[in-house]
């Protein structure tokens, strides 16, 4: 199912222009609405599933901006170019929110700024790995199953981060 929802949002965020396009995927005894719209180059997708799970999608990132409602440890890296923002809400389910970004800096200072940003708040830290130039960070808060990811890596002379928060229903 989850295939087949990238799939077609993938498919949707080449539509372009300011016509919004709207779409229903049948997966067996399920539909998924999904609507696209574009305006000033961001591209926004709102997926709705028979069970009210909720997908909102900003791609193409010039005009995504780090969400104003972000935890205070999830707040944008200093510097940093958001290029897109995609959140989900699956109701008692939980919900995620992901942020991508460039910056200049080197992925192990991405990577410490967070953790810093993560231990002040209170959060454990579960893992942290580098390899081949990719770092990442994962924290937990421990009591409401709240779930912190941080991934940096270097592409074409930038580095491409992500931060990941989960939060269970």
């Amino acid at each position: 199912m989850r295939t087949l929802m990238l799939a077609s949002l993938l498919l949707l965020a080449g539509c372009g222009g300011n016509d919004g396009k709207t779409i229903t995927v049948k997966d067996g005894d399920r539909n998924v609405v999904i609507n696209a719209d574009s305006d000033d180059g961001v591209t926004t997708i709102r997926t709705t599933g028979d069970d009210g799970e909720k997908l909102v999608a900003t791609i193409n990132g010039e005009g995504a901006a780090w969400p104003a409602d972000a935890a205070p440890y999830a707040t944008a890296f200093p510097g940093a170019k958001v290029t897109a923002v995609m959140a989900s809400n699956a109701g008692e389910k939980g919900s995620a929110s992901v942020v991508t970004f460039e910056s200049g800096d080197a992925p192990d200072k991405v990577i410490a700024y967070y953790k810093a940003l993560a231990a002040k708040a209170g959060l454990k830290e579960n893992m942290t790995m580098n390899s081949g130039g990719s770092s990442m960070f994962t924290a937990t808060d421990g009591t409401k199953g709240n779930a912190f990811i941080v991934q940096a890596s270097t592409s074409d002379g930038k580095t491409v981060g992500s931060v990941t928060i989960g939060k269970d229903g």
